[in-house]
């Protein structure tokens, strides 16, 4: 089931960029404020939808992600998640059993195709999906900054952070590829990794060291 499921993302369309439309710009590696560069608009300028199998090592497109930050202005606590250890859950080896603080997922053609922004769209579609988190318990989704790695397959990836600001305080796992979820404070995250051998994704890990700035 496991490999007829991988086989099945990766079969199917996502939205892609050409490189040289979207980096053209862009000197800076790792962050990218939004404000100072306007990506978002590059990406529904040049937008593309590829399958994913042929996109995932080839330098010549980029792969948006939308990776939202769920958090409640009032208590500061934000969502925080495992997912499941086991290789046979997901095709995605990088991120079994990590943790994570941003809810994310590729932008599938046959989702969101008849929407005028797939970006916004896929992170509401996201949170919905994985954590319970509906539509009317969002009180505001705001893009921030977009993460640019380096080395093996982030060559082909550009992080495009949202901050989604909440009423709530607790979420529910919606999706079987999450272990565990939890909405906890900043601090109380950092003691967890600072105390245990808790391991973040790459991407989660830096959004974790520079969430001040992040959401200033």
């Amino acid at each position: 089931m496991s490999e007829t499921y991988r086989e099945e993302k990766m079969r199917k369309e996502i939205l892609v960029v050409p490189t040289g439309a979207l980096l053209d710009c862009v000197t800076a590696r790792w962050f990218i404020s939004h404000q100072e560069i306007d990506l978002e608009s590059k990406i529904l300028a040049n937008m593309q939808y590829k399958v994913r199998w042929d996109m995932e090592h080839d330098p010549s497109y980029q792969q948006p992600i939308p990776y939202g930050i769920v958090r409640n202005p009032e208590s500061r606590k934000i969502v925080w998640y495992k997912r499941w250890d086991a290789s046979s859950i997901n095709g995605e080896e990088r991120i079994h059993g990590k943790w994570s603080v941003g809810v994310w997922g590729h932008i599938e053609k046959l989702e969101v195709e008849w929407e005028s922004n797939p970006l916004y769209a896929t992170i509401l579609q996201e949170v919905e999906e994985e954590i319970h988190l509906s539509w009317d318990q969002i009180k505001d989704v705001k893009l921030l900054w977009y993460i640019k790695l380096d080395g093996g397959v982030e060559e082909y990836h550009l992080w495009v952070i949202y901050l989604i600001s909440t009423q709530v305080d607790d979420v529910s796992i919606n999706d079987w590829e999450i272990a565990k979820v939890h909405m906890l404070s900043l601090h109380e995250i950092q003691t967890i990794i600072d105390s245990s051998d808790a391991e973040l994704e790459r991407w989660s890990e830096l959004v974790v060291k520079n969430f001040d700035t992040l959401i200033s």
